[in-house]
């Protein structure tokens, strides 16, 4: 695999990584602003449920793409 193809994954990880931390965290933080309730207490229509669980599959996902994209590269450095 070429260098290109190595520095588009490592942009993708990084692009990840920082949408989650400055886009979705900052938006989770906002959303449970002030409440210390678990919101595993908070009653399922709650909004403020549904806005964490949206939020927590959104980090997730970016947090795996990062993952998948660095063993990927570790697979590719490692056949070489």
């Amino acid at each position: 695999m070429g260098f290109g193809a190595r520095l588009a994954i490592v942009g993708l990880m990084l692009t990840a990584s920082l949408v989650s931390g400055l886009v979705v965290d900052p938006s989770h933080r906002q959303t449970c602003a002030g409440d210390r309730t678990a919101v595993s207490s908070l009653p399922a229509d709650d909004p403020r449920r549904a806005a964490f669980g949206r939020l927590h599959a959104i980090s997730t996902s970016l947090m795996g793409v990062a993952m998948l994209g660095g063993l990927l590269l570790c697979y590719w450095e490692t056949r070489e």
